[in-house]
């Protein structure tokens, strides 16, 4: 007794069905692929991450590599039913309804990639786990490289040269500078020993002479001498000592060292 000859109508269905099973296999293949290089950028090199943010990217790729396999095991088991779906219209018929839909669809995909382009500009994962040692910061020679000639932890600074703060402050050379009762009291003669006044504006000189570096202040150290101060930007010194970019500077133990 021979078989019955299955409808053509049914075998199609069922080639269209196959069609589609690859279509969606290849498409889930991507974006696993996409899915797994992003979770992996986001694994902090030194496990158990060493700060909030390590954590907050080892979180972020154990959620995503949770979510590719729930998802890749709900495609698995469904497949079957999924592509028979889908073939119940023609792969041709579905383009060119998809074609009258072009604009929209076209629309919706390049402003889906343009986000996907700033965000991954703003938040690159590679950038947020720095957890490779690079070495030690050393704050001393960063701040001789702007003329600073002390420092500390927080800040370079050199002690102003009040002779030649009165020059700058009153467009000639050769004053003398007098402290008189106190840090606030001195006063600028020019070099016929003539009073001319004080130091008026002290941050002033301080922002020309150390005109490239960033922020620059005065402070009074120790209550009786004034100093041109400016904060120490600790991941640009880690760029500047180590010439390379996007470091990051950490305390631990009383060192600071620089990490990438």
């Amino acid at each position: 007794m021979s078989e019955p000859e299955i409808p053509s109508e049914d075998a199609g269905r069922r080639a269209r069905g196959r069609r589609y099973a690859a279509l969606i296999i290849a498409l889930s293949a991507v974006v696993i692929g996409l899915c797994t290089v992003v979770g992996e950028a986001l694994i902090p090199r030194t496990l158990p991450p060493r700060d909030g943010l390590g954590w907050l990217a080892f979180l972020g790729a154990v959620s995503l590599f949770t979510a590719v396999f729930a998802a890749t095991a709900a495609v698995t088991g469904s497949l079957g039913s999924i592509s028979l779906i889908l073939a119940r219209r023609p792969l041709r018929e579905r383009l060119s309804r998809l074609r009258g839909r072009l604009s929209r669809v076209g629309g919706a995909a390049l402003f889906i990639a343009v986000v996907a382009t700033v965000m991954w500009q703003l938040v690159d994962p590679v950038k947020l786990v720095k957890d490779t040692e690079v070495g030690g910061l050393d704050f001393g020679k960063y701040c001789k490289s702007y003329g600073y000639s002390a420092n500390d932890d927080e800040f370079c600074s050199l002690g102003v040269p009040l002779a030649k703060a009165c020059d700058w402050q009153y467009g000639s050379e050769g004053h003398t500078f007098v402290m008189t009762s106190g840090p606030y009291s001195g006063r600028c003669f020019d070099g016929k020993k003539k009073y001319v006044g004080g130091i008026k504006d002290m941050a002033g000189y301080c922002r020309e002479r150390f005109a490239p570096s960033p922020e620059v202040g005065t402070a009074l150290i120790d209550g009786t001498t004034w100093a041109c101060r400016t904060n120490i930007d600790k991941d640009l010194a880690c760029a500047w000592q180590y010439q390379q970019r996007d470091l990051a500077a950490r305390e631990e133990g009383g060192l600071w060292l620089c990490y990438r």
